[in-house]
């Protein structure tokens, strides 16, 4: 098993998919804006990027997009992962035309 070394980014990665690219970036930016007010994101702990198309956009008919969470430390990451997942679940009852899933500490990105 892959030990991290201190120093390395602890990272939270939610995937989304939609029959459509402009119904997955519009989700992600829901998610990135229910993010702005976690703790860790206003103290500066945890770095939120903006939701982009995944490398490989279109996979088995479904568009996709990401957007990353990132943090130098494990316990900021994990005390904002809570409270936005379910605010994610909240969107997700909200007419979201996405399914989407979150990734601790992806392997790939």
């Amino acid at each position: 098993m892959h030990r991290r070394r201190r120093g390395e980014l602890r990272q939270a990665l939610l995937r989304i998919e939609s029959g459509k690219l402009a119904n997955a970036l519009e989700f992600g930016a829901r998610a990135r804006a229910a993010a702005i007010d976690l703790p860790g994101v206003v103290a500066g702990e945890v770095r939120i990027f903006d939701p982009v198309p995944m490398p490989l956009e279109r996979l088995a008919g479904l568009e996709r997009a990401q957007l990353l969470l990132e943090s130098a430390s494990r316990r900021a990451l994990q005390q904002c992962l809570g409270p936005w997942l379910a605010a994610l679940r909240a969107l997700g009852t909200q007419g979201a035309r996405a399914r989407w899933h979150l990734e601790v500490d992806p392997q790939e990105i």
